[in-house]
C-alpha cells in the first residue's frame, strides 16, 4: 500500500485536493515541506486572508509589538486547531481555508504539520520570514517524526510548536536530530 500526500486548497464545500505518492522516509519528509512551503508562499499574497488574520486573530495587539503578533497566532493555531493524526498512510497538507473549514467542517483540525502550516501562514501574511523545523526525536529513525514552525524576528529565530497543548511559544521538544527548512 502507498502512502499518499495529500494537499486540501481553497476550502469550498466541494473539497478541492490533490494526491500524490509519497515517498519514503526522509525524502517523503522533504516532500511534504516542499508542498506545506509552497502552500505558504501562495497564500501570503492574498489580502483576504491577511485581512481575516489582522482581524481575526491579531485584533489588537499594538503595532510594532512582533511578539504579541506571532503569540497570538501561535495561540490560535495551538488552541483552535484540534490535534488529530492524518488518516492511515496519509499526509495532509492544506491552506489556511481548508484548515478551517473543509478537513472537518464541524472544528478546524490537523497534525503538527497542519497547525504548523497554519501558523506559518499567518507569520508571512504579517510580514515575517517562517520557516519548518523537522526533527527526529531518536538519531537512527528512518524518517522525522514531528515538525513545528520558526520565525525570524529581529534577526532572532523563534521557536513556535503549537502541537502540544500546554506549552508556551519558545518550546521546544527535545530531538535527536534538528533540520530548519526555508520556506522562503
Amino acid at each position: 500500500m502507498k502512502r499518499v500526500l495529500q494537499i486540501f486548497r481553497e476550502g469550498r464545500d466541494e473539497i478541492r485536493y490533490l494526491n500524490q505518492p509519497l515517498l519514503p522516509g526522509e525524502q517523503g519528509n522533504v516532500q511534504t515541506l516542499a508542498a506545506m512551503a509552497e502552500v505558504v508562499r501562495e497564500q501570503r499574497v492574498q489580502p483576504d486572508l491577511r485581512v481575516f488574520v489582522l482581524r481575526e486573530i491579531v485584533r489588537d495587539a499594538a503595532g510594532h509589538d512582533s511578539l504579541d503578533e506571532l503569540r497570538r497566532c501561535f495561540e490560535f493555531a495551538q488552541q483552535r486547531i484540534t490535534y488529530r493524526r492524518d488518516p492511515f498512510n496519509v499526509e495532509r497538507v492544506a491552506d489556511i481555508w481548508s484548515t478551517l473549514y473543509a478537513l472537518n467542517p464541524r472544528e478546524p483540525e490537523g497534525d503538527c504539520g497542519i497547525k504548523s502550516g497554519f501558523f506559518a501562514t499567518c507569520a508571512a501574511l504579517l510580514g515575517y520570514k517562517p520557516f519548518f523545523v523537522v526533527i527526529k526525536q531518536r538519531a537512527m529513525q528512518p524518517a522525522f517524526n514531528h515538525v513545528y514552525a520558526a520565525a525570524l524576528v529581529d534577526g532572532v529565530i523563534r521557536y513556535y510548536d503549537p502541537t502540544p497543548p500546554d506549552k508556551p511559544a519558545g518550546w521546544e521538544v527535545g530531538a535527536a536530530v534538528k533540520y530548519l527548512y526555508p520556506v522562503f
